[in-house]
């Protein structure tokens, strides 16, 4: 009987090629690499989340091994990204160093300890250079940042009984990682993450273990980095190993500096600059970008004769078409390499139909009730990087070879499906993407029911294509079922039977059905600030949205008050810089316009624009949505050469970037469900 697990055989291939302890530095340089991972990933029930990671995202913290990225999910959610140097660092030592973290974080005391930040999983990010997918922890993201830019800012301010909670949390973390053999090996003020909990008190986290050893013997070397002025002195000499017993003292000295720093940091100088089985894994990899499918079936064939196993995976991509074209000649040929028959494909892929389904999963269910929705279309990405052409003509290859290998009802073929209609919609090819997300509502419905959380999301994205068409009776047909499937399945004040109700307030906004818009997303506003804070994403975001529902009434007053008031705590809470406060900024923008206040709108959308350029890059879409507002204001005021410039600048961009014409206006920042 073959292993069931993608990778699973391999992951007991590398372990009996390294030793057991995967945290051992004495390795060979070349047993760290993607399938290693990907299969330490599985053996430890990571997750693979099908989240899009954009180098625009704001910066959180920085470590020794990598930096710490806060990214918004459909506007209103956070997660904060991790991703590491790459360009400066052997390939080895990135997937060792990620191995190690990972490893470290799926200790069962660290799984749920409160000190510790969580691990939600794994999601990729795309080198535009190269198509190379590396791998990006994902963790919950605090919106209160590091403890270094914490206590610089916003809690420059906090009580001595503030800090000690503080120094308590952290120390409570080191110690529990010490009683059971973990160094962490970069305790820093930026390794370090602030949250507020419900009762209104500051809890610390603590972040970056890419240094970390889970150390088996007093005899065994381990490395850690330097990081002034927070390392012990022996660190700033010629000692690049050290023993357990060595690196315990080093933790130590550094818990003790940061320490020293928090307590006392109103009367110091600044110190230091802010420097399974077969069918999950599959699934999880098809919601994610093409490219890791392709770089992952790549990294199979070219390591298929170090054993039989990957040679039997290797077998299974070009049988179904994963990462690579359907060939059977090389499927024969990588099967006679792995000394198995057809039978052993059969038998791997034979329940491979075990419905998808993100909400019912532990990690999803979670993220799920604190607002954060998972999406598969990475569409935006693609359009980015200007890879359009290709993702379509990759997932039109996979979807036609899914449909050979497993038929048009397949788990699978409705994944692909639903990320093909995702192209189609940002292309504005409405009718394309309304026939793939009709026929995956329809075979959702017939496989899980109508009121299933997967059938729900599919019949909200197929209300959004409908409403891209004007076609609002069929929009808000399927809306009023959603919402009240999801009110009864799941309660009035989940985050999702909110997003249902937001959905449909803004149906009713293009209808030109004020009040009962208006009714809608107030009540969505009030139970997101009772429920989330009136200074979550969720929140701020539903309060933009009913001052859009202001603002196609002409109550300009009211509109501008709710905007300034969203823009304003989005700048304090997130930053000046953070891709939400852009958004709010530009819809503000527009509000100006509408009264003919052209010249506070011109200086909003200036200051959006340069930062859009300087964060996203001159061809980014919200940075060529932002220039096109800009070049109507200047419109507006008479100055029809600095508006044509710019109309001509965006118009050749969007050209190069993608054929068709492809809008956006960050007017209605409605919040829209993606599956």
């Amino acid at each position: 009987m073959p292993s069931t697990d993608l990778l699973g055989s391999y992951f007991d291939f590398w372990v009996s090629n390294m030793g057991t302890n995967v945290l051992e530095t004495n390795t060979k340089p070349d047993n760290f690499n993607l399938l290693s991972f990907l299969a330490t990933v599985q053996h430890l029930q990571i997750q693979f989340l099908p989240l899009a990671w954009d180098v625009g995202r704001g910066l959180v913290g920085i470590g020794g091994t990598s930096r710490i990225h806060q990214a918004l999910m459909d506007i209103n959610t956070s997660f904060a990204f991790k991703t590491f140097h790459k360009r400066h660092i052997p390939e080895e030592r990135v997937f060792r160093s990620l191995t190690t973290e990972i490893t470290v974080l799926s200790q069962p005391f660290v799984r749920e300890h409160p000190n510790i930040s969580q691990l939600q999983g794994i999601s990729w990010d795309i080198s535009p250079d190269d198509d190379k997918p590396w791998p990006v922890l994902v963790f919950e993201k605090s919106h209160l940042g590091d403890l270094y830019h914490f206590v610089q800012h916003s809690g420059k301010n906090m009580s001595l009984e503030e800090r000690l909670g503080l120094c308590s949390d952290i120390g409570n973390a080191i110690m529990d990682m010490h009683a059971n053999y973990i160094v962490h090996g970069d305790i820093k003020p930026e390794n370090v993450l602030v949250f507020r909990d419900k009762s209104g008190k500051y809890r610390a986290r603590l972040i970056d273990f890419g240094y970390s050893s889970r150390y088996a013997h007093d005899a065994q070397q381990l490395e850690l980095p330097r990081s002034r002025p927070w390392n012990a002195p022996e660190n700033e000499g010629h000692m690049p190993m050290w023993t357990p017993a060595e690196a315990v003292k080093s933790d130590l000295f550094c818990l003790g500096m940061v320490y020293f720093w928090l307590l006392f940091e109103p009367h110091l100088r600044v110190m230091a600059r802010p420097g399974q089985n077969i069918q999950k894994s599959i699934q999880d990899f098809y919601t994610t970008d093409y490219r890791v499918r392709s770089y992952i079936a790549q990294r199979l064939c070219d390591q298929s004769s170090e054993s039989a196993s990957i040679a039997l995976q290797a077998a299974l991509c070009y049988h179904i078409g994963f990462g690579v074209r359907r060939n059977e000649a090389k499927v024969k040929e990588l099967l006679d390499q792995s000394k198995r028959t057809m039978e052993a494909i059969d038998n791997m892929i034979a329940h491979s139909d075990i419905v998808y389904d993100i909400f019912e999963t532990t990690t999803a269910s979670r993220l799920s009730r604190m607002g954060i929705s998972l999406g598969s279309s990475f569409a935006h990405i693609y359009l980015a990087q200007g890879r359009l052409d290709q993702a379509e003509k990759s997932l039109l290859q996979e979807k036609m070879d899914l449909k050979s290998t497993y038929g048009t009802n397949h788990t699978l073929f409705s994944i692909i499906s639903d990320g093909l209609s995702g192209l189609f919609d940002l292309q504005g090819r409405w009718e394309e993407a309304e026939e793939l997300e009709v026929q995956v509502m329809e075979t959702s419905k017939m496989k899980l029911g109508e009121d299933h959380p997967n059938t729900l999301t599919s019949m909200a994205n197929l209300a959004s294509t409908y409403e891209n068409q004007g076609r609002w009776e069929e929009a808000e047909k399927l809306e009023v079922q959603v919402m009240g499937t999801s009110r009864m399945k799941l309660g009035e004040d989940h985050p999702d039977t909110l997003t249902s109700i937001a959905n449909l307030a803004m149906t009713y906004r293009n209808q030109g059905r004020w009040e009962e818009a208006e009714k809608l997303q107030v009540q969505v506003m009030e139970t997101s600030k009772m429920k989330l804070g009136e200074d979550h994403p969720n929140t701020l975001t539903s309060m933009a949205n009913l001052a859009s529902i202001y603002g196609k009434q002409g109550r300009w007053e009211e509109a501008e008050e709710l905007e300034v008031q969203v823009m304003e705590t989005s700048k304090l809470k997130l930053g000046e810089d953070h891709p939400l406060t852009l958004t709010i900024m530009a819809n503000l923008a527009m509000t100006y316009s509408d009264q003919g206040r052209w010249e506070e709108a011109e200086k909003l959308e200036v200051q959006v624009m340069e930062t859009r350029k300087m964060k996203l890059g001159e061809d980014h879409p919200d940075t060529l949505t932002i220039m096109a507002n800009l070049a109507s204001t200047y419109k507006n005021q008479g100055r029809w050469d600095e508006a044509e410039k710019l109309e001509v600048q965006v118009m050749e961009t969007r050209k190069m970037k993608v054929s068709g014409n492809v809008n956006g206006s960050y007017g209605d920042m409605e919040v829209r469900v993606h599956a």
